[in-house]
């Protein structure tokens, strides 16, 4: 998408078909919300954004809008982002953490409500003291910063008991 210049537009489609999805089925989303990655220097512009709120802004407050870690998160897009989607009640998450671009300073900088604690650091975890220590540093840092932690890929009963004991 990006080679061909279309991943703006896909970035539209994406987050317009999530929302009309959301909209459509509000019932079964009542007191749950629905997380969406988006690209962080992928922008729909203000035009389009104002479209979507105008139709779906009744349920953006069940977005957690995941920041996915494939490209250095700029100031500016944090800013905008922010703007946008917190001013309408949306939470933020910083998906695969602790991989490419979703490392501290990131976090740092985007605060965000969940972290999302990448595969690669979980598997095995349960055999790897190294792993373990790391991740129960990130949830401790979270805990004390009202960041919930989420773990992605776990596929094992070991790597699940381990989680849930850190």
């Amino acid at each position: 998408a990006k080679e061909q210049n279309v991943i703006d537009k896909i970035e539209l489609l994406t987050i317009s078909n999530l929302l009309k999805y959301l909209s459509d089925n509000i019932e079964l989303f009542k007191g749950k919300r629905l997380f969406i990655n988006t690209i962080p220097n992928c922008f729909i512009t203000d035009d389009e954004y104002e479209e979507l709120f105008a139709k779906y802004g009744n349920v953006f407050d069940r977005l957690i809008i995941e920041i996915t870690e494939g490209s250095q998160i700029t100031p500016g897009s944090i800013e905008l982002m922010r703007n946008r989607y917190s001013s309408k009640h949306a939470l933020f998450a910083l998906d695969d953490y602790g991989t490419g671009y979703a490392n501290e300073s990131t976090l740092l900088s985007i605060q965000p409500d969940f972290i999302k604690i990448d595969r690669s650091i979980v598997s095995n975890i349960e055999n790897d003291t190294q792993k373990r220590h790391l991740v129960a540093n990130m949830i401790n840092f979270a805990k004390s910063h009202g960041i919930k932690t989420l773990s992605e890929g776990i596929e094992t009963k070991g790597e699940l008991e381990t989680v849930i004991t850190l």
